[in-house]
C-alpha cells in the first residue's frame, strides 16, 4: 500500500510518500517514507522535488491516500489550482536554491504530464560514437540523414530485432530521430538514399582514423536469403554448418584491426565464390581506399600460390601472415625437416595461453622471392590427436577381429590393418596392426606452418596470427547481435545499405566488447544484460524540461568502465 502525507518540521510542512509493507522475516508491519517536496508558506502550493515523478510512476497504481485526501481529512489548506513552479523566483530561490538546476521543483500538474523514455543505453552509445570519432565521420559523409543512420545503428546494438520495429524502439528509447523518421517505410526510403560513393567515403575516412600500423585480420562468412532478385545471391557451400543449404547466399568479407579491436572495412561478393578466389578482389577494393601499404593476417583457406605471388608483387605493398593447409608438399617437407624441435627447450615459444615449440626458416619462394616459414608443433594438440587416432585404431581392430569378412575390403581398415587368410583361426583371417600406417597418420598431428614476408621471429608470428580470432568473434556479433543472419530485403541497394549500417553497429558493439574484456565486466554481464541494466536510467520530459533519474551504484560502475561522465540530472 502507498500513501501520501504531510509532516510539519520546524515550521515547514514537508510532503512525504509512504509505503506500508510487512517484513518477510518477522512479519511485523513496517513502512518507508520518501520526502517528495514542501508546502509553500505564502501560496499554500505544493512544490515537488525531482524524486516525485519516479515515486509516482512506481506507486501510482497502489496509492490509497492521495495528497488531496490527506489534506482534506486533516483540514490542511493546499492550493492545487495554480500550475507551474512557484512564480516568486526572488523569494523561492533563497529557500530552495534555484541556481542549482539539479534541484528544480515542479508542481503536481507538471509532474502528471511528464513522459518517460529509456535513456541509459542511448546515452552510453552516444558517448562511444563520439569518443571513437564515428559520429563526426557519419555526420560528414551523410549530412542530411546521419541522425536516422545513427538511430538504426543504436537499434541494432541495443535491441537487434527486424527493422520493422525500429519505430517502436524510438518511442521507448531516447534516440537521434523521432519514431516517425525511422518507421518501416521511412527506412526503406533511407536505404535508397545512401549511395555507394558515400559508403566508400566513409570507409576511406574510417580506415585512416583507426588502422595506422595495424595488422588487419581478413575473413569471410555467408549470409542466407530468400530473395530471388539479388544478383549476388546464388547457391553455394555455406561457410557455417548451421546455415540453410537450400537457400541462396551472399558472401560477406570483413577486415578487422587486431590492435584497435575495431572493424575497418566490409564488402560483399557472390555466394558461390570461395575464399581463395575472393582474396585478390577484396585486396584490390580495399587498396583503392587505402592508397598506402597495409598488413594482412589470413587463415589457410586463403592460401594458394597465385594469392601469395599477388601479395608479394602488389602495389601498394602488402605485408602478410598466412596459414598453410595440410595438403601442400612444402608443409610436409618443412615438418620432416624440423622433427627435432619437438619438446626441445631451445625452441620453446611462449604464447599468452600455452607453450608450443617453433622454429623459423628463410625459404626461397617460386624461384624469385624469399619468405619466412614458421613451423610449430602444439604438444597438447599432438596428444589429443594421438589419443583420437589411437582410439579409432583400436576400435577398428576390435571390429575387424570380430568380423573380418565385413571389413577386409574397406580402404580405411585395410590401410591400418593387415588381413592374412588363415585356416588356423575360426574367423578365417589373422589380423595384424600396421605400425607404419599409425605413425604416418600421426606425422602431421599438432603441426602448423605460417608464411610471412615480414615477420622473422616465430614468437611474434604466432602472437599476431592467434589474434586473428577477433574477426571470427566479430562475425558472431555481426550475425547474432545486429540481425544480419538473414537479408530481410529484396534488392541489391537495400541489402548493401542494410549491411553497411550493421557494420556501424558492429563498430559500437566491438568497443563495448573490448571495454568489457578490459574491466572484467563479463563476470557479471553479457552485452545484452549490460545494456539492459542501463535501462534503469530513464529520461522524464515535460515541455522544455528533461530530468534524468537517479543513478544506482551499478549504473555508475558501468559508466566508469567506459570513461563516460554521469548525465546531468536536469537537461
Amino acid at each position: 500500500m502507498a500513501f501520501m502525507y504531510i509532516s510539519k518540521i520546524r515550521n515547514k510542512e514537508y510532503i512525504y510518500g509512504g509505503i506500508a509493507f510487512r517484513d518477510p522475516v518477522s512479519h511485523a508491519p513496517k513502512r518507508h517514507a520518501t520526502c517528495l517536496g514542501v508546502i509553500d508558506e505564502d501560496t499554500r502550493k505544493p512544490i515537488f522535488n525531482d524524486k516525485y515523478p519516479f515515486w509516482i510512476e512506481k506507486y501510482q497504481n497502489e496509492i490509497d491516500v492521495s495528497l488531496e485526501d490527506y489534506a482534506s481529512s486533516r483540514n490542511i489548506i493546499i492550493n492545487f489550482d495554480d500550475k507551474g513552479p512557484v512564480s516568486n523566483q526572488d523569494t523561492e530561490s533563497k529557500k530552495y536554491n534555484y541556481s542549482d538546476t539539479t534541484s528544480k521543483l515542479f508542481s503536481i500538474d507538471d509532474v502528471t504530464e511528464f513522459t518517460s523514455k529509456f535513456y541509459g543505453p542511448s546515452y552510453l552509445l552516444n558517448h562511444i560514437v563520439k569518443k571513437v570519432g564515428l559520429f563526426d565521420i557519419i555526420e560528414e559523409c551523410f549530412p542530411k540523414i546521419y541522425k536516422q543512420i545513427l538511430t538504426i545503428a543504436q537499434y541494432y546494438t541495443i535491441d537487434p530485432d527486424p527493422l520493422t520495429y525500429c519505430g517502436f524502439f524510438s518511442e521507448e528509447y531516447e534516440t537521434y530521430s523521432e519514431s516517425s523518421e525511422v518507421a518501416s517505410q521511412r527506412i526503406s526510403e533511407l536505404f535508397k538514399k545512401i549511395t555507394e560513393s558515400q559508403r566508400l567515403l566513409f570507409y576511406q575516412k574510417w580506415s585512416e582514423l583507426v588502422t595506422e600500423n595495424d595488422y588487419l585480420a581478413l575473413d569471410t562468412t555467408s549470409i542466407c536469403t530468400y530473395s530471388v532478385s539479388m544478383d549476388k545471391a546464388v547457391f553455394g557451400k555455406p561457410k557455417q554448418s548451421n546455415d540453410n543449404k537450400r537457400l541462396k547466399q551472399i558472401n560477406l568479407c570483413l577486415l578487422f584491426g587486431e590492435n584497435s579491436g575495431l572493424p575497418v572495412y566490409s564488402c560483399t561478393y557472390h555466394g558461390s565464390i570461395n575464399d581463395v578466389s575472393l582474396l585478390v578482389g577484396a585486396i584490390q577494393r580495399y587498396a583503392l581506399l587505402k592508397y598506402t601499404d597495409f598488413k594482412l593476417v589470413l587463415d589457410r583457406g586463403f592460401y594458394s600460390k597465385n594469392n601469395i605471388n599477388y601479395m608479394i608483387n602488389s602495389s601498394p605493398k602488402i605485408k602478410f601472415i598466412v596459414g598453410m593447409p595440410a595438403t601442400t608438399n612444402l608443409k610436409n617437407k618443412l615438418i620432416m625437416d624440423h622433427q627435432n624441435i619437438s619438446f626441445d627447450v631451445n625452441h620453446t615459444v611462449n604464447t599468452p595461453t600455452e607453450i608450443i615449440y617453433g622454429i623459423s626458416k628463410r625459404i626461397r619462394w617460386d624461384n624469385s622471392k624469399y619468405l619466412y616459414a614458421h613451423t610449430f608443433i602444439d604438444p597438447e594438440k599432438f596428444i589429443d590427436t594421438h589419443n583420437c587416432i589411437l582410439q579409432d585404431f583400436m576400435k577398428m581392430y576390435a571390429q575387424a577381429t570380430e568380423d573380418p569378412k565385413k571389413y577386409f575390403n574397406d580402404e580405411d581398415y585395410s590401410y591400418f590393418l593387415k588381413f592374412t587368410p588363415s585356416k588356423k583361426v575360426r574367423s578365417g583371417y589373422i589380423i595384424t596392426k600396421n605400425q607404419q600406417a599409425f605413425e604416418s597418420a600421426l606425422s602431421r598431428a599438432g603441426w602448423f606452418i605460417l608464411l610471412s614476408n615480414e615477420i622473422k621471429n616465430p614468437e611474434e608470428a604466432i602472437k599476431i596470427y592467434r589474434k586473428r580470432d577477433v574477426v571470427e568473434k566479430a562475425y558472431e556479433i555481426f550475425k547474432n547481435r545486429t540481425d544480419q543472419a538473414r537479408t530481410r530485403v529484396h534488392n541489391e541497394l537495400s541489402y548493401e545499405n542494410k549491411y553497411f549500417i550493421g557494420f556501424l553497429s558492429l563498430i559500437i558493439t566491438s568497443v563495448i566488447h573490448q571495454t568489457m574484456l578490459e574491466h572484467n565486466l563479463y563476470k557479471k554481464y553479457c552485452i545484452k544484460s549490460l545494456l539492459k541494466e542501463l535501462d534503469g536510467i530513464k529520461l522524464f520530459s515535460y515541455n522544455e524540461y528533461k530530468i534524468v533519474s537517479v543513478l544506482t551504484a551499478k549504473h555508475k560502475q558501468i559508466l566508469d568502465a567506459f570513461g563516460c561522465p554521469y548525465p546531468n540530472k536536469l537537461l
